[in-house]
């Protein structure tokens, strides 16, 4: 079997990775999808019982034996997993606070902080004029999801600042954190592609994303929930969709290039909206609209 993928890998080099980033951005929406339909159960929770799953997965994916790497590699893949597991433990968070689809546009604004990276700490691009007008443009659409009082203000819209209005701007935050962590880990992955195995880059990813919730469980005394059997169903779909979308995004990045990847991993906003619209029911701010359009258009234009 894994030999025949390889062949039907090789012979569409150029297909197989866009159907793989496709398939991982449909996953990773199906995962935000089934966070909210556990309200009752801790993010933290879910994406514990998600790393259970998916480390017992891939026990039985890798049949074969995994080589073990030098330490140059293994430093790596702790920060692979250091990062993926942050991001993931905020991503989580903030798909609870806010819509998912404004999570998924906000932590997708990742290549931006990768061209910022390459520009002021690896020294390996320059900061064009062309790049600071995107990044502009992409704050103005952050602020649009945001929906900040000065901007409901200036719009005529009456300003409340409650308790919602802070969980919001908590999602908000939330979300940009992981984007951050997640321009890290593409980079991070991009030069394992070529020395490690990717069931190892998904394991210490796992790893990091059991003991990091269980520290955030026990830092606020949370009180385990048991679920339901329904609620059981949508957290075992929740793991394998999430092993799943982990598992096509790091194989589509690394048989495929980084800023063609990115580029069909915008559609993971699509299918967002199409869950929040069509499953939940849930009506979408039109400034949240404005800025997610404001936020894709920057994108394409910096992976372009």
């Amino acid at each position: 079997m894994n030999q025949l993928i390889q062949e039907l890998e090789c012979r569409h080099s150029t297909a197989i990775p866009i159907i793989y980033s496709l398939l991982s951005s449909f996953f990773f929406a199906l995962t935000a999808l089934t966070i909210k339909l556990v309200p009752n159960v801790p993010p933290t929770q879910v994406l514990y019982v998600r790393s259970l799953f998916t480390i017992m997965m891939l026990k039985w994916i890798a049949k074969d034996k995994i080589d073990s790497y030098p330490q140059k590699q293994i430093n790596k893949l702790q920060w692979r997993g250091l990062c993926g597991g942050l991001g993931t433990v905020g991503w989580f968070w903030a798909v609870r606070l806010i819509q998912s689809s404004e999570v998924i546009v906000l932590s997708k604004i990742s290549p931006l902080w990768t061209a910022l990276i390459a520009a002021y700490i690896t020294k390996t691009d320059k900061l064009t004029l062309k790049l600071i007008i995107i990044i502009l443009f992409c704050i103005i659409g952050v602020i649009l999801i945001a929906r900040p009082p000065f901007l409901l203000m200036a719009l005529g819209q009456d300003v409340n600042q409650n308790t919602e209005y802070d969980i919001h701007m908590l999602g908000v935050i939330l979300a940009l954190s992981s984007s951050i962590t997640q321009s890290i880990v593409q980079v991070i992955i991009s030069h394992l592609a070529k020395s490690v195995h990717q069931i190892a880059i998904l394991q210490y990813f796992s790893f990091y994303t059991i003991i990091l919730p269980m520290l955030f469980e026990l830092y606020n005394q949370s009180q385990l929930i048991f679920p339901s059997q329904q609620e059981w169903v949508f957290l075992l779909l929740n793991s394998a969709s999430g092993g799943l979308a982990q598992f096509f995004m790091n194989r589509c990045f690394i048989l495929g290039k980084l800023n063609k990847m990115s580029l069909v991993g915008q559609s993971q906003v699509l299918f967002s909206y199409f869950f929040d619209i069509v499953v939940l029911n849930e009506s979408i701010n039109s400034l949240s609209i404005i800025g997610s359009i404001l936020v894709c258009g920057c994108l394409i234009s910096v992976i372009l």
